[in-house]
């Protein structure tokens, strides 16, 4: 009896423990994902036109949807303002999360920028061997990495939750209530110890230690996230990532869906027709390569309700994609490369194509080479509303072998994701085609096909040091912490993020001053 008895006061124990965190505070309350919000806007009658512009897949961190502060609280996210370190007019943003009442965890690379403060580099040699994953290995060090201290004085902690809403025009005006809760200077930023800018990018993790303590007495205002304990699933899991960060890769314009190469970047040359065509800082508005197929524009002809959706088409055994003339909107197009493509063939780039020859040339095809250009090329890309969107935090195994083709070349190896410090994220579209039989003259529909696309989603330029976070039992735990990535939501690529549960040792070590029973 009595060990029945002391089995339980353990569980209450231990239940005690993980609604309090690793430092004694209370964590993990956030207020319903996208699926709730929508029930909750709809509760509260909210105009259509709203509950469009929050739900709009165009509307995105990259790819994602807005968080409205009415139905939707986050409120361990902070944003973090980094003044530069001679001109003050030079601002940087990026994202963190609350842990405890002193700390904020946030990326490295973030505050060793020169413009903002030179970050001493940890002095470690390379040695020999290769990780797990392939990559270079450093001894000890007599001298690691830190920040430079005055970038603390130049930076300032934003809480979203003390806006009136989650705009960043809103919460940046929080500066103006110097002594209220929503804003706090800093006091110190801790980096990793073995994290060097643009040449050790593992590790990319910082303690940013607030210098007026979070009140926790209005959870759903501000509050901790829980970090991950011992034994958590981290990935092949599903989880959010969340920030004021570019709303489209800056600069660029890649495609969207509906051609043949969906989120991939656009080209600036491409030979067509016998015509060199260059397009840089724009997209075509004639007809797209869709209808250069003539069994796919007899296809439509007859199902003209594929002439917005594609399909596949099978013709004496041979199975093809027919494209839309236009998808969700959009006609305007661009050319993009293929990887794998060889001179001659559709979707090749070679370097300095534009000189090449172009009699006889066709750099796209009715199926390969081209795509339809997103909505949000060459448009404003900076966020105001708070973004988020949902991704999958992929296997160790997949994760691994997306990347191998990064350990071909030094100057690759930086998007090659160490297993047992890192995670990848990408977005997983799955789709249902339907494929036509062409039977005489008559297109019979037959069969269902799924198919998947990784890509359209993810983290982009301003999202760094933002949280990675996934929900267990009703709480929302902190997996990772957004660092690096190629471009942003291109296909098949994927950001990488520090594995919380790898640097739990040194977090707990580092923020133990923030404890709330301390």
């Amino acid at each position: 009896m009595k060990n029945v008895f002391f089995a339980i006061i353990c569980i209450i124990l231990l239940l005690v423990k993980n609604s309090f965190g690793d430092f004694g505070c209370e964590c993990g309350a956030f207020k319903n994902n996208q699926e709730e919000a929508a029930k909750c806007f709809e509760a509260q009658k909210i105009l259509d036109t709203d509950i469009n512009l929050a739900f709009n897949p165009q509307s995105r961190i990259v790819g994602g949807y807005d968080v409205k502060e009415s139905c939707m609280k986050r409120p361990s996210l902070v944003l973090i303002r980094v003044l530069g370190l001679v001109d003050k007019g030079l601002i940087g943003y990026c994202m963190g999360s609350i842990i405890n009442k002193n700390y904020v965890i946030s990326a490295a690379h973030c505050y060793c920028a020169s413009k903002y403060g030179e970050c001493t580099e940890n002095d470690g040699a390379m040695i020999s061997g290769r990780t797990e994953s392939g990559l270079p290995k450093y001894g000890k060090a007599n001298l690691v990495s830190f920040a430079d201290p005055r970038t603390a004085t130049n930076t300032m902690v934003f809480v979203p939750g003390f806006a009136p809403s989650y705009s960043k025009s809103q919460v940046l005006e929080l500066q103006y209530q110097a002594t209220g809760p929503g804003v706090s200077p800093v006091d110190e930023i801790v980096i990793h110890p073995q994290f060097i800018l643009n040449k050790r990018v593992q590790n990319d993790i910082a303690l940013v230690k607030v210098r007026k303590p979070f009140d926790f007495s209005s959870p759903l205002k501000v509050s901790p996230i829980c970090l991950p304990p011992p034994g958590f699933q981290d990935h092949d899991i599903s989880a959010y990532v969340t920030g004021y960060g570019e709303l489209f890769e800056r600069n660029s314009c890649n495609t969207g869906l509906g051609g043949p190469e969906e989120y991939r970047p656009c080209r600036k040359y491409f030979a067509m027709n016998n015509d060199l065509f260059e397009v840089e800082n724009a997209c075509l508005n004639f007809a797209s390569p869709a209808d250069r197929d003539p069994e796919c524009k007899e296809f439509r002809n007859q199902h003209p309700a594929y002439s917005k959706a594609k399909a596949l088409i099978s013709v004496d055994g041979t199975i093809r994609t027919c494209h839309p003339p236009s998808f969700d909107g959009v006609a305007s197009w661009c050319a993009v490369c293929v990887e794998g493509t060889k001179m001659g063939e559709p979707g090749f780039c070679p370097e300095d194509d534009q000189f090449l020859e172009i009699e006889n040339r066709n750099d796209v095809s009715a199926h390969v080479g081209w795509g339809y250009c997103d909505k949000m090329c060459f448009q404003f890309t900076k966020a105001n509303d708070l973004q988020e969107a949902e991704i999958t935090a992929l296997s160790e195994q997949e994760c691994q072998k997306r990347s191998e083709k990064y350990l071909l070349h030094a100057e690759t190896l930086a998007n090659r994701p160490e297993k047992a410090l890192e995670l990848c994220g990408a977005k997983e579209k799955k789709f249902t085609l339907t494929t036509f039989i062409k039977v005489g003259e008559t297109f019979i529909a037959n069969e269902t096909v799924s198919q998947e696309i990784w890509g359209g989603s993810d983290t982009c330029q301003g999202d760094s040091g933002g949280p990675l976070w996934t929900v267990k039992d009703g709480k929302a735990y902190l997996v990772g912490v957004t660092n690096r990535g190629t471009g942003c939501a291109r296909k098949d690529t994927y950001g990488i993020y520090a594995r919380v549960a790898a640097h739990r040792d040194w977090i707990l070590l580092m923020a133990d001053s923030g404890k709330c029973d301390a």
